[in-house]
């Protein structure tokens, strides 16, 4: 594809060990083509399994969630692996807390459950940019991702070497859970078909991992799909929702290989966006196509079992620009907030009729849930009257990722140049929202998908502030490479180009109390707290008066709320990030536009039960 592939193959050489090594394997896991099985220490083998991303579920809590899974008769649970949060800057790389995947690959292991691994480079997943580092698109723009491009290469090559050296032990022939690992990700539906670049994956796995490692790629079950995402000796799977037959969804796979089938991703729920309804599929359909899979003798992976929550700015977007919100709910068996639902109970029904299940003692339970009531927040500062961390001067904006800002909020701030009324600002290279005032007087929003010009009004000499809000990097299809965030552009005032900018990131948490005047418009800080009770439990925080903005509890950021965009009303506060009994937890928010304080005051809300199919508005 590309003229420097040769390139490709010499720097391999340079990070990829000189010989496969030889392998001594405590167990086996293959594949049986011929009699269309898996061989599980020489026994065939069929499985079931779930989809939990350890990333959207606090580390005290993945044993609650694997517990539960296993008690709903799984066999396994197939996780991705984001490069961005693991390498946040290259050769930096990140593997605690919530990004400890080996605490997260031995809780498997300790709970009974195989793990199917899901590394990309490439994952999707309604993740910020589907799991791609933004540094990717900081040195070169035109950078092609998910190629055999040098550019993106060699990072990749790296990224993996260094990760599957680490995880190597966790692989059943080690004695660990990993019984297959994924070669990309629907790489099918992507349209480029790079068969070296798929070549070079392969490679790298097999030179660290073994040649008894199980790979396995996962597409669309349509022939074109099958055709650019798969690769010779590579065990393709597929994957489909409920309401399909099953013979004729797997006839596109039947007819280019043998071997046991396999669906990789079977939607037992859906993901949300922003200003969309809450998606939902119904158990009976899901019971049906379940049990018509296991009828043909099909190993199956529900996605999502657990979908957990985007915390933080990690929530992607689908093209042309549709954000996922806080929330990965999914609809699936085990809520957000790891409750077993209906359809939980259902499904674990269903497969007791084919397997013997699990005894468990003690039977896992839902968490306890918490009704604290209101807490009053107060005004600490408005974004105009703080400092922040400069990042560059410049005549022109800089974009996020030239500044390696990858997430989060930037301020561009610039004087105007002489006196205005009305006048027109054009922001049309804003990505993705901006929050504009005017010597710290707030005069409205941008957004690249509603309304890019607003009227403004200020003085000579006066400051114009910007406040950029990144709402997440698009995580699918090709409009993967349009990804920058920030100004991307130049900013203009009755067509007249605005120079001489100063751009700083904005962290919520560093904010100092400056001015504690209780109504305010534009980006502002509140405070509150409340205290623990003698039991801890998980709950969920309501904003009526409140428009958008950002949610931190204890310093942790819980992600974004929207509730006048809906359908996300509320956002999951787990138990597990609270102080210990009788001490006071403080709540931090950025708001974004507007608390209605005069008329409702400016408490939030903590209670016992979620809210994540309100009304939506476009």
């Amino acid at each position: 594809m590309f003229s420097n592939t040769l390139l490709t193959f010499a720097f391999l050489l340079t990070v990829l060990p000189v010989a496969f090594f030889e392998e001594t394997c405590k167990r086996t896991f293959k594949v049986d083509y011929d009699k269309r099985t898996f061989l599980k220490d020489s026994k065939p083998f069929r499985y079931v399994s779930g989809s939990l991303h350890y990333t959207r579920v606090p580390p005290e809590l993945w044993k609650d969630r694997l517990t539960k899974m296993k008690y709903a008769g799984l066999d396994a649970i197939q996780t991705y692996v984001p490069w961005n949060l693991h390498e946040p800057s290259p050769g930096l790389y990140h593997f605690e807390g919530n990004a400890d995947l080996e605490l997260f690959l031995q809780t498997a292991a300790d709970v009974g459950l195989l793990v199917l691994l899901r590394p990309g480079p490439y994952i999707c997943a309604e993740w910020d940019f589907g799991g791609f580092p933004s540094w990717l698109i900081q040195q070169n723009a035109s950078t092609v991702l998910r190629t055999s491009d040098p550019r993106f290469m060699k990072p990749a090559v790296r990224w993996l070497s260094f990760l599957y050296e680490k995880l190597k032990k966790y692989t059943y022939c080690n004695g660990g859970p990993i019984i297959m690992v994924q070669i990309e990700n629907e790489y099918g539906s992507y349209g480029v078909c790079d068969k070296v670049y798929m070549k070079n994956l392969v490679k790298i796995a097999k030179s660290v991992l073994g040649e008894s490692i199980v790979l396995y790629t996962t597409d669309g079950n349509v022939a074109q799909d099958l055709k650019c995402g798969t690769y010779p000796g590579v065990f393709a799977t597929v994957d489909f929702g409920t309401g399909q037959n099953v013979s004729q969804a797997f006839q596109p796979l039947d007819q280019m290989q043998k071997g046991p089938r396999v669906n990789s991703e079977f939607y037992v729920g859906w993901l949300d966006y922003w200003g969309s309804p809450h998606a939902k599929v119904s158990t009976a359909a899901i019971i049906k196509s379940l049990k018509n899979l296991l009828d043909y003798g099909a190993s199956v992976n529900m996605y999502m079992f657990e979908g957990g929550t985007s915390f933080a700015y990690w929530n992607g977007a689908d093209p042309p620009f549709k954000v996922c919100p806080t929330s990965y709910d999914y609809d699936a068996p085990l809520s957000e907030a790891g409750d077993m639902t209906s359809k939980f109970e259902a499904i674990r029904k269903l497969l007791g009729k084919y397997k013997q299940l699990s005894p468990m003692n003690p039977v896992p339970k839902n968490s306890t849930k918490l009704n604290i009531g209101p807490v009053k927040m107060t005004k600490i500062a408005s974004i105009t009257d703080t400092k922040h961390i400069v990042l560059a001067k410049s005549v022109y904006p800089i974009s996020q990722e030239d500044l390696s800002q990858s997430m989060g909020f930037t301020l561009y701030r610039t004087n105007l140049s002489e006196r205005f009324y009305q006048a027109i600002l054009n922001v049309s290279g804003i990505r993705d929202r901006g929050y504009i005032s005017v010597n710290g007087l707030y005069q409205g929003t941008v957004d690249r998908n509603e309304n890019t010009f607003l009227n403004i009004s200020g003085g000579k000499d006066q400051v114009l502030d910007i406040l950029v809000e990144n709402q997440g990097r698009i995580n699918f299809g090709s409009q993967i490479t349009q990804n920058r965030k920030g100004l991307i552009s130049n900013v203009t005032l009755n067509n007249r180009i605005l120079k001489n900018w100063e751009i700083s990131r904005v962290d919520p948490l560093l904010v100092n109390a400056v001015n504690k005047s209780q109504c305010a418009k534009g980006p502002t800080v509140f405070e509150g707290v409340f205290k623990s009770p003698r039991e801890l439990g998980d709950m969920f925080a309501y904003f009526p008066n409140w428009t958008k903005g950002q949610l931190f509890v204890n310093g942790y950021n819980l992600g974004r709320y929207w509730p006048k965009k809906g359908p996300q009303i509320s956002l999951y506060i787990p138990s597990a990030i609270l102080l210990s009994p009788g001490y006071h937890n403080t709540i931090r928010i950025l708001e974004l536009e507007e608390v209605d304080c005069i008329q409702k005051g400016h408490n939030i809300y903590l209670k016992n039960v979620p809210d994540i199919d309100g009304p939506t508005s476009l």
